[in-house]
């Protein structure tokens, strides 16, 4: 018999040392997965995105946000800017799964192109950075209770690399999410 999906993020959970989270992906509203990478109106409006942690627990590691990290798992290491929040589990981190990607062209990377549609050229947040890709961090598993992919039992653990840059991008998220500059 197979083990209840909940019961098994109970034991990983269990399981996870003090420098350890469980990572999880989420979506913003107006992105659908990464599928919308390459929409230039959606793109332009989330084009980056922050790693969302617990605020107090943040602050226990030392970390402000804007804090540059890098995230670890078994199968890869991701890098980008913290943004500590009140609203998520102490011990989750979050990232969404719209940006990051390379493989969707050159609107998914902000880079300016000449085509049939003029704003094509007007694309500007290619210096600015797309985002951080998730998918590294997760392991091609199958959850053994529903036969989808097994994404939500991710255990990571994260590394300060550098301060806080001036201005950090994720501000424009503090006031959206409660966070703390």
């Amino acid at each position: 018999r197979a083990p209840s999906t909940q019961s098994a993020r109970r034991r990983i959970v269990a399981s996870m040392r003090p420098s350890q989270f469980a990572l999880t992906t989420f979506q913003w509203n107006m992105h659908t997965h990464y599928h919308t990478a390459g929409s230039l109106k959606l793109s332009e409006i989330v084009h980056r995105n922050p790693i969302l942690m617990n605020r107090a627990t943040g602050h226990e590691l030392g970390l402000e946000s804007g804090d540059v990290l890098e995230v670890i798992s078994r199968t890869g290491i991701v890098r980008g800017e913290v943004l500590l929040v009140q609203g998520i589990h102490p011990r989750v981190v979050a990232i969404s799964d719209n940006c990051g990607h390379w493989g969707y062209g050159h609107v998914a990377r902000g880079k300016p192109f000449k085509s049939a549609n003029p704003e094509t050229k007007l694309l500007w947040w290619e210096k600015e950075g797309n985002g951080t890709h998730v998918k590294p961090l997760i392991a091609a598993r199958t959850d053994r209770a529903g036969g989808g992919v097994a994404w939500q039992d991710t255990v990571v653990s994260v590394l300060k690399v550098a301060s806080k840059p001036r201005p950090s991008f994720v501000e424009k998220y503090l006031f959206f999410f409660g966070g703390d500059a």
